[in-house]
């Protein structure tokens, strides 16, 4: 079972991405859409994609090289990223990424552990909060249509209105603490 999380570290305004378990390429193509969408809406100053819990990474080269040329996450060329990447596999396919963006991603950096980056950042203590956790056998599209209903409710939760209130029927459902399909 593949299992990818998201994670915000509100006062340091960090984005977590935790894969768990196989990674494939369309896991990783879809999060990388997703981990954009959280980066916007969260204005995430940093963002670490932790690869600690992964048990395959079943990721081609050409899905690194596609992703090397898109947009970065977050899309700001100025804002740090980490990969943290404890396999030898999935570190050396992380440096691949890494050169082949370093033109849009001159601070990315691919590390060993979670420590590493926390430290690079000068952070001891992060408070990483889940946004929301995200089943990896959902279709693409029902991926999508979750992260924009969960992007939907947290702009909603973030109005500064007294006593507006979401209907529930709205918000996706959660079971486990994953995203049910709708």
């Amino acid at each position: 079972m593949s299992l990818l999380r998201f994670k915000f570290d509100r006062v340091n305004k960090i984005l977590l991405i935790r894969f768990e378990g196989r990674v494939t390429d369309e896991l990783l193509a879809g999060s990388y859409q997703a981990a954009q969408e959280y980066a916007t809406v969260t204005d995430a100053s940093v963002s670490i994609m932790d690869c600690s819990s992964v048990t395959e990474f079943a990721v081609s080269t050409e899905c690194i090289r596609q992703l090397a040329h898109q947009e970065p996450v977050p899309a700001d060329a100025a804002r740090p990223r980490f990969i943290v990447a404890p396999k030898t596999v999935v570190f050396g396919l992380a440096r691949m990424f890494q050169i082949l963006g370093e033109a849009t991603r001159p601070l990315l950096r691919v590390v060993h552990t979670m420590d590493e980056a926390l430290a690079a950042l000068g952070i001891q203590s992060p408070h990483f909060e889940p946004l929301a956790p995200i089943r990896a056998e959902y279709p693409s599209h029902i991926v999508a249509q979750a992260v924009r209903e969960i992007l939907a409710a947290i702009a909603v939760a973030m109005l500064p209105l007294r006593g507006f209130r979401v209907q529930r029927q709205f918000l996706p459902k959660i079971d486990n603490g994953c995203i049910e399909a709708m």
